[in-house]
């Protein structure tokens, strides 16, 4: 009698596929409230898991934070100066990334605090004022 387990194992890697394939799908669809409403549970996460050294915490969110900007329901202006920012945000994203796989406290550290401040100079941007500057 042949085993059912090869069969099983199959089933059970299209069905993953198929999930994980939705959940591109899903993503993509979301609006940007929703989007931001995830990148703020995201930081929130990497800024937890820096402060308890969680490396692969860290990595996880912040791969979750380049996905997101990734998707359509990121862009909620077609500007160039919000392309900017948003390559800007995806770069600290994925430095903190490489950081965490280095077990780099100090870049994820610094990554983070650039991508906070990447954050908040787009929101402003979206709201009309200055942009914030690291600059003296």
């Amino acid at each position: 009698m042949r085993s059912l387990f090869p069969i099983f194992f199959a089933g059970a890697l299209a069905a993953l596929g198929l999930m994980t394939g939705l959940r591109v799908a899903e993503a993509a669809d979301q609006t940007t409230q929703e989007v931001m409403r995830l990148k703020l549970v995201h930081s929130q996460a990497v800024l937890e898991a820096i402060a308890k050294e969680d490396y692969p915490r860290i990595a996880a969110n912040a791969q979750k934070l380049v996905q997101l900007s990734q998707g359509t329901g990121w862009y909620a202006r077609q500007t160039p100066e919000y392309e900017l920012f948003t390559m800007e945000f995806r770069r600290h994203a994925q430095s903190l990334v490489k950081a965490a796989k280095d077990q780099n406290i100090d870049a994820a550290t610094g990554a983070y605090m650039q991508m906070t401040v990447s954050c908040v100079s787009c929101h402003k941007y979206m709201r009309g004022a200055k942009p914030v500057s690291l600059k003296p």
